[in-house]
């Protein structure tokens, strides 16, 4: 087996393989590092970029990715890799780094839509969503959602960030809100951080151009009503805690891996 990387053979077996993929046209640059080791690769191609994966994953077991392209076409083929993996995306942008660190959320706008089949989780933490966590004051909007009640909201004032609980689908590679006056094209949100919390099918079909906001947290693959209350107070918390958003997101894929992070 081709090596990538030469690791400490006594490392922790607990520990992740950090792998970064760069997509450049034709060809992809892969890294992979555990704490100060670190080697790189080039393949060409799909099918040899996911050999290249498995192995890594056969031999280390543990990785997170990182993806850095143009496009969200490769994510199902790292899901495919390994369903479980911690997953972050990053736009190609190299002449506009910016300083994760620096983002504060405080005030959050979250809207939980009943309108459709019936999802029970949305009806269950009430207390919780009117309150909010630690630190950060949420505004809870409730209900069957239309257009009209949620547009001004959710569009016209300044939040850090916007949590949508209910239905959705994508059209034309952008992101609809199932509201109950009909199916709502979500614009490019006020808010910097994007937390959409339910389920929508074929998600990396999404147009990086139409994504609502700069950082989204969303489901990859599906996922049943769950109890995303827990979620959300794991990714506050700790961006609290470390002042990042990427942390906060790793460290709710530990326990809910349908979840990848997005920033453009």
């Amino acid at each position: 087996m081709l090596k990538l990387v030469r690791l400490v053979k006594q490392r922790n077996p607990a520990e992740f393989i950090d792998v970064r993929i760069h997509a450049l046209g034709d060809r992809f640059v892969v890294h992979a590092s555990s704490g100060d080791n670190i080697a790189a690769r080039v393949v060409a191609q799909v099918g040899d970029l996911r050999a290249l994966l498995t192995r890594l994953r056969l031999k280390y077991h543990r990785l997170r990715f990182t993806l850095i392209a143009n496009d969200l076409a490769l994510l199902k083929t790292l899901m495919a890799v390994d369903a479980n993996a911690s997953v972050v995306f990053e736009a190609e942008r190299f002449a506009e780094l910016r300083a994760d660190s620096e983002l504060k959320l405080r005030d959050v706008l979250v809207l939980t839509n009943i309108h459709g089949a019936p999802l029970a989780e949305l009806q269950t933490n009430l207390d919780f969503w009117s309150r909010g966590v630690v630190g950060v004051r949420f505004r809870h909007v409730f209900g069957q959602l239309s257009l009209r009640r949620i547009e001004h909201l959710a569009t016209g004032r300044a939040w850090d960030a916007i949590i949508y609980r209910g239905h959705a689908s994508i059209k034309d590679g952008a992101l609809h809100w199932c509201l109950a006056d009909g199916a709502w094209r979500v614009p490019h949100l006020t808010a910097s951080v994007y937390l959409h919390l339910a389920c929508i099918d074929d998600s990396d079909a999404l147009a990086l151009a139409a994504l609502p906001a700069e950082r989204i947290l969303m489901p990859l693959r599906p996922v049943i009503d769950f109890d995303d209350a827990e979620l959300v107070r794991i990714f506050f918390e700790r961006q609290r805690m470390a002042s990042s958003c990427v942390a906060a997101a790793r460290s709710v894929q530990q326990k809910f891996s349908q979840f990848i992070w997005l920033s453009t």
